[in-house]
């Protein structure tokens, strides 16, 4: 069956084709039951990165590193008054009924020590506050500021600031438990804080990170969408001077995004927050090839009496374009499985399935509404296209001036590119408007790092941690990481066994160092950890056998390349000092990220020469030349080289999102230039010279490319406006780059398609043989 019977088939048979169409959406909608959200920041790490692999070993060694952070602040005075400790007991207290929690850590439950005789005594810091003197109250406080255990960790130098942390151990069953967690802990201190109102309460820490995550995507559910689907209503209306068609766009938009979810949904594929914008990635571009149909049929229609006629003629017209556009826009998306990161493997093949279900709507949803409803299509672009040869003219003969201000444009670019640095900060991924945001920013400056790297350091054997010889190199690597400009914290075991030394000597300053033997070291350990509450146990410091401790390091909110320099001078630092901890790395949900953020940038590298070469021989097969292979590889980088030239000019950072949109852009640019050289191609064999084939071009198919790239890059814009700097930064450089390719290929296309065919002899060559070329007749074979 030819392409020409079968829409002649589909628009007899109309109500057969809706429900075809509807049949096909049933089933995939079946699958919307399976479709799960995974909000865990860790899920950005492939299975087999070795950073999760070492995160995971880090947290079945010692204890989970899920947490949550509440923290106290007062502008007046400071926190240790009786009534602003008997708050921080409360919070210590109900802390243990968050959901999941294992441990919580305070400055009223420090696990503070002294000797009494040869006794060691070990006691909550302060209990019962309410019923403590002022006295006794200083004598705590400047325990707990002096405490290298406490001290920019759970309080301030200044005593003004206080945290109270929740380790966790949050499973990952249904995907409600982090949210479950946090909604408590939320919950608990809003009740707190109405019956507090001089100390103010804020929530942080690695499951607040991904609760923060999900609602930054919900919000962008509940603002983006609406806007988005407004913003397109509208531009569709003003394009096609009706409301009725705007709805049958509409239509097909939002039945291709639930398309895709649901086959997602069968396929059991976990997305992460980032996958929220695919629906509006996929509504975008479903766009483009409604427009081509419908600004064909609005043209054509004037010519024929018969509207199933004038259809019958914008699908034969357009068709395998159609098809090749949403074929090489799914390449570039599927492109993105190059990626390291899972979340944007799975948005890539969301949208891929998307693009390909918007096309299938297109040709076979859209048709047959548009006549069943009876909607006359008018445009008001037709009478700005009849303009558009005369521009063409224009462009032909100005090449050299185009040529050399491209050529300039280009090498300024390329220069640029280089000041872009692979970089990313999990903390910077919120706007600054977002309340976590906000905290986050105030526990940077008042209270502790926010970016934290976990250290195992192993003695080489089972109990040897107790070793003078590991515990003296411990207490080297400490100092040296406390003396690191960037590092506020660091906890040690090293500490600890100086702290129980001193007070086993009654609390002489001189013995805080490391005992002699390691009889003494074990035994003090021992007589420790035997007075250590239920909860409070070493297991998050110590390994089962005592052949390794963790060194735990809050540094200053760091991005990826600040983490990655750091761990490189701490293992070089390692390696020289402590023979059994050589190839020590350091690890943790930042350090995971911050390599992911690398090696995704090198994935996409490879995406980018896959989608290159794919995306070339289709439209040189396609068109059956390789010079128009060619044309398409050369206009499609060069958006990518001005964009990112101009974003190594102006912001000079590139993260996860902003590598990934390398591959998946390319599908999209080229869609302008398959149709415009379709155009071209099929004039100049039915008659055509160059010239002619080239303004007949911009006045039949310009008109759609110009509307498509508005809408498109206003779809895409919408997302520059998400509170989740991910979805955002995507967002700006597709826009760029979409807008940057309308403005290239319309200024380059001319010369090229002349170049391509300068040595092709056409049949008319009159001043009018620009009409030599015609939409096809309803029945002739396309």
């Amino acid at each position: 069956m030819t392409t020409t019977s079968l829409f002649d088939r589909l628009l007899q048979h109309r109500i057969a084709s809706l429900l075809l169409a509807f049949l096909i959406l049933g089933i995939a909608l079946a699958g919307l039951r399976f479709l799960k959200l995974d909000p865990d920041i860790r899920a950005y790490a492939s299975d087999d990165s070795p950073q999760l692999l070492a995160f995971d070993n880090l947290e079945q060694t010692y204890v989970k590193g899920d947490n949550i952070l509440i923290v106290l602040s007062v502008e007046q005075g400071d926190l240790f008054t009786p009534q602003r400790l008997d708050l921080m007991e409360q919070i210590t207290e109900l802390a243990w009924t968050i959901p999941y929690s294992q441990r919580v850590s305070s400055v009223t439950n420090f696990q503070h020590t002294y000797a009494e005789g040869d006794l060691l005594t070990v006691e909550d810091l302060f209990e019962e506050s309410r019923s403590l003197s002022m006295a006794e109250i200083e004598q705590r406080r400047a325990i707990a500021l002096s405490s290298v255990d406490l001290r920019n960790a759970l309080v301030s130098p200044d005593g003004t600031v206080a945290g109270v942390l929740v380790s966790m151990n949050v499973p990952l069953i249904t995907g409600k438990e982090v949210t479950e967690a946090v909604t408590y802990a939320r919950t608990m201190i809003a009740g707190l804080q109405d019956k507090y109102p001089d100390v103010q309460l804020r929530l942080v820490g690695n499951k607040v990170l991904n609760q923060a995550f999900s609602e930054a995507s919900i919000t962008d559910l509940k603002t983006l969408y609406p806007v988005m689907l407004l913003l397109m209503m509208v531009l569709l209306g003003l394009v096609f001077r009706g409301v009725l068609v705007s709805v049958v766009v509409l239509t097909v938009m939002v039945v291709s995004s639930l398309l895709a979810l649901g086959v997602m949904g069968w396929s059991k594929t976990e997305l992460a927050p980032i996958a929220v914008s695919g629906p509006v990635v996929i509504m975008t571009l479903a766009i483009a090839d409604c427009i081509h149909i419908l600004m064909t049929y609005a043209r054509v229609l004037p010519t024929h009496n018969d509207p199933t006629t004038a259809m019958a003629v914008a699908l034969k017209s357009n068709a395998r374009a159609v098809i090749l556009t949403s074929l090489t826009t799914s390449i570039g998306f599927l492109s993105l499985n190059f990626s390291d990161s899972p979340p944007y493997r799975a948005f890539g093949n969301f949208v891929a399935v998307g693009v390909m279900g918007a096309m299938f709507f297109s040709l076979v949803l859209m048709p047959p509404l548009v006549l069943l409803l009876k909607i006359r299509v008018g445009t008001r672009l037709s009478s700005g296209a009849r303009n558009l040869p005369a521009v063409a003219a224009w462009l032909m003969n100005h090449q050299k001036p185009i040529w050399l201000g491209f050529l300039i444009l280009l090498v300024v670019s390329a220069y640029w590119i280089p000041r872009n640095q692979i970089n990313d900060a999990v903390y910077e991924f919120f706007d600054p408007a977002v309340p976590f945001k906000q905290d986050v920013e105030f526990v940077n400056d008042r209270l502790t790092g926010i970016s934290t790297l976990y250290f195992s350091v192993p003695a080489g054997e089972a109990n040897g941690v107790v070793q003078p010889d590991y515990l003296q190199a411990l207490g080297q690597f400490t100092q040296w990481l406390r003396d690191q400009p960037e590092v506020r914290y660091v906890s040690s075991l090293s500490d600890t066994i100086k702290r129980l030394n001193r007070n086993m000597h009654g609390d002489d300053t001189d013995y805080y160092r490391i005992p002699e033997n390691a009889e003494l070291a074990g035994q003090f350990l021992l007589l420790y950890e035997l007075s250590l509450p239920f909860g409070l146990d070493l297991t998050n410091t110590v390994n089962l056998d005592k052949s390794a401790s963790r060194v735990t390091v809050y540094l200053e909110k760091a991005s990826a390349r600040e983490l990655v320099a750091f761990d490189q001078r701490a293992q070089n630092w390692l390696s020289d000092n402590v023979a059994s901890a050589y190839g020590s790395r350091a690890t943790s949900i930042d350090m995971m990220f911050a390599t992911v953020s690398q090696s995704n940038a090198r994935g996409m590298i490879a995406s980018m020469v896959f989608s290159l070469i794919a995306i070339a021989l289709l439209v040189g097969l396609y068109l059956r030349s390789w010079r128009s292979g060619l044309i398409s590889l050369l206009l499609n980088l060069a958006p990518l080289i001005v964009a990112f030239g101009l974003w190594g000019l102006l912001v000079g950072e590139v993260g996860l999102a902003v590598s990934t949109v390398l591959g998946m852009s390319m599908g999209i640019v080229v869609d302008n230039v398959i149709h415009f050289l379709n155009g071209t191609t099929r004039r100049i064999q039915a008659g055509a010279s160059p010239t002619a084939a080239i303004e007949g071009t911009f006045e039949s198919v310009g008109a759609a490319i110009m509307a498509n790239a508005l809408i498109l890059g206003a779809g895409f814009l919408v997302l520059a406006f998400s509170g989740y700097a991910m979805n955002a930064d995507m967002g700006v450089m597709t826009t760029l780059i979409i807008g940057l390719a309308l403005v290239l290929h319309l200024a380059l296309l001319p010369s090229l398609v002349r170049l391509q065919w300068r040595r092709h002899r056409p049949a008319s060559v009159d001043s009018a043989d620009r009409t030599v070329w015609a939409e096809p007749a309803s029945t002739a074979a396309d």
